[in-house]
């Protein structure tokens, strides 16, 4: 490292042809770092190229309104309907195969979720599921906050402007009553949001309707 420019300073242009000669050949650990970083970028390029996964179901497509994000990686199936504004991000699957699902406005999925149910399901405005949620539930209401690795079983609802914690189990069947707090296996609702709860679930719906509109701009898809 200093031989390069000691030779440019010392004997200029010449020095640096000297240099490009006389280099040492590369190391097996930097050979080995740089074979990373192009099979990285190949997979990324590869990534982006094959963009998100749409496939018909029983004679339905997904249908996916303005301004949605969705990212390389997502698979849509059959009777999914994503209203305008939402995000869904990297892995994530949304299966309405057997019956619809909605994905309300403005709403987010974030990395690894899956949705899907044996009868409607519905997830209103402005709602962020957290990274690999599964939501097998009927309807998740306006303005709800779902933890990251919680679980809602079938026929399960929560209600508008709820905050499910991170790894809550919604048994089969349990409903949750708007503006409560739920935790814990199986989750139990703790008590009323707080008006720092509020911010909190309307910060996230409105930080990841930003974040997908900026992803989409930079080019990672044209949705």
């Amino acid at each position: 490292r200093l031989f390069a420019p000691l030779l440019v300073l010392t004997l200029g242009p010449l020095g640096a042809v000297l240099y490009l000669l006389l280099r040492p050949a590369e190391t097996l650990d930097e050979v080995h770092l740089r074979q990373l970083q192009e099979d990285t970028l190949l997979q990324d390029m590869e990534g982006a190229a094959a963009g998100p996964q749409l496939h018909a179901a029983n004679g339905v497509v997904p249908t996916v309104g303005r301004n949605v994000f969705l990212a390389p990686g997502v698979q849509l199936i059959g009777d999914v309907r994503i209203e305008d504004d939402a995000s869904v991000w990297y892995n994530t699957v949304i299966r309405a195969d057997l019956a619809p699902v909605h994905i309300g406005r403005g709403t987010n999925i974030q990395d690894g979720s899956i949705c899907h149910a044996d009868g409607d399901l519905t997830i209103g405005d402005y709602v962020t599921l957290g990274h690999a949620v599964v939501c097998h539930a009927e309807t998740v209401g306006d303005h709800c906050l779902l933890g990251n690795n919680c679980t809602l079983n079938d026929k399960s609802s929560v209600g508008s402007w709820c905050i499910v914690a991170a790894g809550a189990v919604l048994l089969e069947g349990r409903n949750v009553p708007d503006r409560s707090i739920v935790a814990g296996v199986p989750a139990k609702v703790l008590g009323p949001l707080t008006d720092k709860h509020y911010e909190l679930v309307q910060l996230n719906a409105d930080e990841y309707v930003k974040l997908g509109q900026e992803y989409k701009l930079e080019g990672t898809l044209e949705g």
